[in-house]
C-alpha cells in the first residue's frame, strides 16, 4: 500500500478545512435568516398593554412592555402583530410611534425599530 506524500495530504487537510469552513458559513447564514429573517411590517403603537421586568448585564431589573398593533406590509396588507420589548429598545414609546416589525412565521416578532413617516412604504401608511 503507497503512503501519501507530504504534499497531498498538505492539500488534503486545506480541502478539509475549507469545506468545514464553508460548511459552518453556509449553517450560519441559513439559521440567521430562518430564525430572525421574515416580514417587515409597519404599526403605530399607541398604549402598552402590560409591561414584565428584565435583568440587564449591570443586575438591575428593568420595565420592558408589551405592544400589540396592526401592522401593515409593503403591500399594504395588514396583521394583528403582538410583541415584547427587550432591554435594549425597553420603551414605553409615545403615543403614535411608527415601528418596523420583523415577523417570523415560526417566531412571531423576532425585531423592531423605531422609524420615521418617510421610511415607510406608501402602500403600509394608510
Amino acid at each position: 500500500m503507497r503512503r501519501l506524500t507530504v504534499e497531498t495530504e498538505e492539500i488534503l487537510y486545506k480541502i478539509g478545512f475549507v469545506s468545514a469552513l464553508a460548511v459552518v458559513i453556509a449553517l450560519t447564514l441559513w439559521w440567521t435568516v430562518y430564525r430572525d429573517g421574515g416580514v417587515a411590517y409597519y404599526a403605530k403603537v399607541h398604549e402598552p398593554r402590560s409591561q414584565f421586568s428584565v435583568t440587564v448585564p449591570v443586575n438591575l431589573r428593568q420595565k420592558c412592555y408589551v405592544y400589540r398593533a396592526l401592522g401593515k406590509d409593503a403591500a399594504g396588507h395588514g396583521k394583528l402583530l403582538e410583541f415584547k420589548t427587550d432591554e435594549y429598545d425597553p420603551g414605553p414609546f409615545s403615543d403614535g410611534q411608527i415601528l418596523r416589525l420583523t415577523y417570523n412565521a415560526r417566531y412571531g416578532v423576532t425585531h423592531y425599530e423605531r422609524v420615521s413617516i418617510d421610511e415607510v412604504p406608501p402602500k403600509a401608511r394608510d
